[in-house]
């Protein structure tokens, strides 16, 4: 196995200063990270979703500090997107909290700082570029451009987290805080969230399993940069092992392949030491956790069996994502060239009507006649067509490409791991989710060759 310790981002014992911040994240990182412990551990007194309101403010709070202290705006932006899946249903409904909160913060970040933008990452900012043209092109054929709208800002969101990370690379130390301030957040969150669930409104496992993933994603960076150093690749072990029992017990089965991915990636960095021990200690840390929570263990496993009973028909195994597919695949068939950005929903009424007219329906089309595509590729497939396929195929593939070329072992795995994320992410959710795309913009300036280059150089000279 390859060891992090040879990875290409060496490890410095103190921090180079980034223009306008004199705060190096050892100082002040551990004290966020036992404030973030210590209000999801008042979830019981204060109520969880106060909690969680007070944690989206600091969130946001150095998100917008990190106009000044990038530091400080890496790890508020990171926290932000892992507490999204927590945040969407219970949160943001509209008054103070909206929806698009992040994205608007983001959307200013990339405005503030589009210079920077054209010089990282080329290869994935070019092609991302291209279908978010396309995108907003087309939202005027949608029969619905407001979700047109809102799928496209999703998209664009991107380049304001590129802003954050890219600026934010110097410091190799913030990436092991990111990845902590993350899990630690995640994990502690996810618990407290499990232990009130009952108490609370009902929220999709498929959203709430991104909060743990979304940490497991972080924790993926953190690990290539600063895995190799001593006590820091057992604590970012830990994180992962746990944040992955979360998604597991989520049942979600589009998550738990998706950190599957992942866990495996940061196994493979691994010198053979620390795997056995990394094993060994995620075998004792399963029996734990899993056994406090049966009922969710044994929804999390029925969930998968079902997956492959072949008794059971492919909608009743697939909770009827092969119709919706099936419904995609005939409507491409009829529109190859998409029907314009934000019209699944529409057309898929549409599409279930004339189905019943034609051959009839099965259950699912009968009791959901309304409905989103629930697959990043199946919408584009639909929307945007051909064109928009292929813009989105080769956005994932570019970083197993980009990867490739670096010749470094550990950012070749990076760049196949983001892409098979990607890849198997998007088969069960839509771009919605912010936990996606920072660990794409992550991984685009991880391996993009000038940054490479800049944060290498940078830490050799302050060994």
């Amino acid at each position: 196995m390859t060891a992090v310790a040879r990875s290409v981002f060496p490890i410095s014992e103190g921090a180079r200063r980034l223009p306008g911040d004199s705060m190096t994240a050892p100082l002040w990182a551990p004290l966020l990270v036992a404030a973030i412990a210590l209000v999801w551990s008042a979830t019981s007194v204060v109520g969880f979703v106060e909690a969680l309101a007070l944690l989206w403010t600091i969130g946001l709070g150095l998100a917008a500090v990190g106009l000044r202290y990038p530091r400080l705006g890496l790890v508020g932006i990171g926290l932000l997107c892992s507490l999204h899946g927590f945040a969407a249903p219970l949160l943001l409904r509209g008054g103070l909290w909206r929806w698009n909160t992040v994205n608007y913060l983001l959307f200013v970040m990339t405005f503030l700082f589009w210079p920077y933008l054209l010089g990282v990452g080329k290869s994935q900012s070019r092609v991302l570029l291209a279908l978010i043209a396309l995108l907003g092109l087309e939202i005027l054929l949608s029969p619905d451009p407001q979700d047109g709208i809102q799928h496209v800002f999703s998209v664009v969101a991107v380049f304001g987290l590129l802003v954050y990370v890219g600026r934010a690379t110097l410091d190799p130390d913030l990436w092991y805080w990111l990845g902590v301030v993350t899990g630690v957040s995640a994990a502690v969150g996810t618990a407290a969230f499990l232990l009130q669930q009952g108490r609370l409104p009902f929220v999709n496992p498929n959203a709430w399993s991104y909060v743990p993933l979304t940490a497991v994603f972080a924790i993926s960076l953190a690990f290539v940069v600063t895995g190799g150093a001593r006590g820091r690749g057992p604590v970012l072990g830990l994180l992962a092992t746990i944040n992955g029992l979360w998604v597991f017990l989520s049942g979600s089965r589009g998550s738990i392949l998706t950190a599957a991915v992942c866990l495996t990636f940061l196994f493979t960095l691994m010198q053979l030491r620390r795997a056995l021990w990394f094993g060994m200690v995620a075998a004792l840390l399963s029996v734990v956790i899993l056994s406090q929570f049966t009922a969710l263990r044994e929804r999390a496993v029925g969930r998968l069996g079902l997956l492959a009973d072949r008794n059971q028909s492919l909608t009743v195994r697939t909770s009827g994502r092969f119709d919706l597919a099936l419904g995609a695949w005939h409507m491409f068939q009829d529109h190859p060239f998409g029907l314009g950005t934000g019209g699944f929903r529409a057309n898929w009424v549409d599409y279930v009507a004339d189905t019943r007219a034609r051959e009839g329906s099965s259950q699912f089309q009968l009791k959901h006649s309304h409905l989103a595509a629930h697959s990043a590729w199946m919408k584009i497939l639909v929307e945007n067509g051909f064109p928009g396929i292929v813009l989105l195929g080769a956005y994932v593939f570019s970083f197993a490409v980009s990867g490739w070329s670096t010749r470094d072992p550990v950012l070749r795995k990076l760049g196949l791991t983001v892409s098979a994320v990607l890849a198997v992410a998007w088969i069960s959710t839509e771009f919605w989710n912010p936990g996606l795309w920072l660990l794409a913009a992550g991984a685009t300036v991880l391996i993009d060759r000038y940054s490479l280059r800049r944060l290498s150089a940078s830490a050799h000279s302050i060994a």
